[in-house]
């Protein structure tokens, strides 16, 4: 199935704006919006379980008495926060060496010990209590897609694309032709088509018959563009 662009979405959502032509909302306003809608979408599913954005690091080596990282750095600048991490120790070859780690609220205060044995998130780095001896870890983790900035880009959130170009002309509609009856009503029909996804992914993972239903819609069930 061929990738949808940001171009397909703009098509879309310049024709909610009535203006086919782009005469007021040109690609280079509209763009902007559209990578502005997909942030929203990419929190929304994660906020309600739908990892689209899962990965998992390659094997991170973790020196003796390390008690925190920066993943922006040490694993990808998408890095947006850790799911769960397993342990190993340094030099390990065997998948079977890899052991779950415990998260807690606050980094323990008891010694070190030879292993890692527990993490937390917290101030924007994974910290430890550190352990005695050299470790290493894999992380799987929640990172953000690649901004969209141009026509060509691809959209890479299947099925998205009614949504995308209903918020974005919404938000379009509020803060560039300053309507806020066509800007209600073009939210509106973000929020049916945010729903319409929410309930597809949801049979996926359940293998359930769809049912429409009211999904708590966290930062855009009103028309906000903070």
């Amino acid at each position: 199935m061929p990738s949808t662009l940001v171009s397909d979405v703009l098509t879309e959502a310049v024709a909610l704006l009535n203006d086919v032509g782009k005469a007021i909302y040109t690609d280079a306003r509209m763009i902007p919006l559209v990578d502005k809608a997909y942030r929203e979408l990419q929190k929304v599913y994660a906020d309600n379980g739908v990892q689209v954005t899962d990965e998992i690091s390659s094997t991170i080596s973790i020196a003796a008495s390390t008690v925190r990282i920066d993943p922006q750095v040490s694993i990808n600048a998408n890095f947006i926060e850790p799911i769960f991490i397993q342990e190993r120790a340094s030099g390990s070859t065997s998948a079977d060496d890899w052991t779950d780690m415990e998260e807690t609220a606050w980094e323990p205060s008891e010694s070190q010990q030879t292993t890692l044995d527990v993490w937390t998130w917290r101030e924007q780095e994974i910290k430890f209590r550190g352990a005695t001896t050299n470790r290493e870890i894999l992380v799987r983790y929640l990172k953000s897609l690649a901004k969209l900035t141009a026509a060509g880009d691809s959209i890479l959130i299947e099925g998205a694309q009614e949504f995308l170009a209903a918020r974005a002309a919404a938000i379009a509609a509020l803060v560039i032709g300053e309507n806020t009856t066509r800007a209600e009503a073009l939210q509106e029909d973000a929020g049916s088509a945010l729903e319409l996804l929410l309930s597809i992914n949801a049979k996926k993972r359940q293998n359930l018959p769809i049912r429409r239903k009211r999904y708590r819609r966290p930062r855009i069930s009103r028309l906000q563009v903070g």
